[in-house]
């Protein structure tokens, strides 16, 4: 996995694993966040806390996974779970822009806890945010052509005619802990 190009924002959390050929448990995932140089806050400012995954009761939006991180810290982790060792990795990796989803999707479930205007399992905001957070890739380039290409889905012009432009002028880091999962397979 460390010589895996998709994996490469992940190099750096990566380096910080010294476990053995064994799934970590929830105290090695836990020492992996202790031992950063800045603590991880979540979007609510609680220091994030790797926790067993738990059912949400019924009733209290507030008990909900991503209500649990902003609240309380609680990053709920399954056993030997390559999507939430991907998860883990992401936030250790990208901890600003996981905080700014976290807040994002808190602040849009507490707001259709006080009076939705939508009521299906999520809203359109959540399902974009989700989308990202699972699958997301961020594209970085200082070439103004290729994003132009690549924002207006021109993939024969972007991918083709200008593709010895975009190796070197366009970078490509997946943050989708989902896409990574399903890299594996």
């Amino acid at each position: 996995m460390r010589a895996v190009p998709l994996y490469a924002a992940l190099q750096p959390a990566l380096a910080l694993c010294d476990w053995p050929a064994v799934w970590p448990g929830h105290a090695r995932y836990q020492a992996l966040l202790d031992g950063l140089s800045r603590p991880i806050l979540s979007g609510g400012g609680q220091p994030l806390r790797v926790v067993e995954q738990a059912q949400r009761q019924p009733g209290d939006w507030r008990t909900g996974y991503e209500p649990r991180i902003y609240l309380r810290g609680e990053l709920q982790t399954r056993p030997e779970s390559w999507h939430d060792f991907f998860n883990l990795l992401t936030w250790v990796s990208f901890p600003q822009a996981k905080v700014a989803l976290n807040a994002r999707q808190y602040a849009l479930l507490a707001a259709r806890a006080q009076g939705a205007e939508h009521s299906g399992p999520r809203s359109p905001g959540q399902d974009a945010l989700t989308q990202f957070d699972e699958s997301g890739v961020v594209v970085l380039s200082a070439e103004p052509m290729l994003t132009d290409l690549l924002r207006n889905f021109q993939w024969k012009r972007l991918f083709w005619e200008q593709r010895a432009t975009l190796v070197t002028g366009l970078r490509c880091f997946v943050f989708g802990h989902g896409l990574m999962e399903c890299a594996l397979h």
